[in-house]
């Protein structure tokens, strides 16, 4: 809107806001400075909150003491039909999130977010897809270690695929976030809005090290990783970094498009290792152990071996 301002193609008046974006707006930084949630998070809780606004047909913040529990409920069963088990609890999270947040405000009834149904908690119904260790190596081979490019790229695979580094966490990184003496990574921008301390594995300490040897570009930013490309020197970010291993996965014949299956892989291959959940759960920076649980159950190959066949032949 700036450069067409500039052009003098569009008005330089701010388009006006309609009530309920205004009000998604205040729910945005109520979720941003209060709840502390990350920017991911945000996004679809946004968007939950105009579906919501839209199908109840709240043009304006009058029109919102008017909403019934019945309302409430209808709309969330409805919804919840065209969604799977998991996106169906988020979006029933999302709805009851919305609801007490315009009960502080007095917009409507404190109450009304208890109509919101509760969807039946599935958390270890489906297994988390993991890379196999051919996989794997096709992964890692897939860079030009030889490229500045590659030993950037390389480096990245590495922190995700060792210690289970989020694409955010990856893009957040400084120069002065490795600490040598300790022999770990400090994050300061997880998820949870919590710093933790990551020890580097010897994989990891060399490709990061080739990688600023040989590949990283002088530039004036502290972030650890830098674009190559258009606006050369400046920090790569989430997006870019989920491009680049996509790039790679690509080029490895890998189908699964889910960078985050290579946090799936490190706690399912640390837990097959003999590792405990609450260690795992702290690599990864898991609030909750039902969310590492999952992994105990992912090595098939264990399952089969710990099955016995029935005594004397019995089929």
């Amino acid at each position: 809107m700036r450069f067409l301002r500039q052009q003098k193609l569009a008005s330089q008046s701010s388009p006006q806001l309609s009530d309920h974006e205004v009000l998604v707006e205040k729910y945005d930084r109520y979720l941003r400075d209060v709840a502390g949630l990350a920017s991911a998070t945000r996004i679809y809780r946004r968007r939950y909150a105009r579906e919501f606004l839209a199908a109840l047909e709240c043009e304006s913040t009058d029109a919102l003491p008017k909403i019934r529990p019945r309302d409430v409920a209808r709309y969330v069963e409805d919804s919840a039909r065209r969604l799977k088990p998991a996106s169906a609890t988020v979006l029933a999270v999302s709805v009851r999130d919305f609801l007490r947040f315009l009960a502080t405000s007095n917009k409507v009834d404190p109450k009304l977010s208890a109509a919101v149904s509760h969807p039946a908690p599935w958390p270890l119904a489906t297994l988390p897809l993991v890379l196999s260790k051919t996989e794997v190596c096709a992964l890692f081979s897939a860079f030009d270690r030889n490229t500045e490019v590659g030993r950037r790229d390389f480096a990245i695979v590495m922190l995700m695929a060792d210690l289970g580094l989020r694409c955010q966490e990856v893009a957040s990184l400084t120069l002065g976030d490795f600490d040598a003496q300790q022999g770990a990574i400090r994050l300061r921008q997880t998820k949870q809005r919590k710093e933790r301390l990551v020890p580097w594995t010897p994989g990891v300490a060399r490709a990061v090290s080739s990688y600023l040897r040989k590949g990283r570009l002088p530039a004036p930013s502290a972030s650890l990783f830098v674009r190559h490309r258009a606006l050369r020197g400046s920090p790569m970010r989430v997006h870019h970094v989920r491009g680049a291993m996509r790039r790679a996965f690509a080029r490895a014949g890998i189908r699964s498009g889910k960078i985050h299956i290579l946090r799936h892989t490190l706690a399912t291959r640390l837990h097959a290792s003999g590792v405990g959940i609450k260690q795992v759960a702290d690599l990864l920076g898991h609030q909750s152990l039902d969310t590492t649980a999952r992994y105990a159950r992912v090595d098939l190959e264990q399952l089969r071996q710990a099955t016995l066949p029935w005594p004397g032949g019995i089929r």
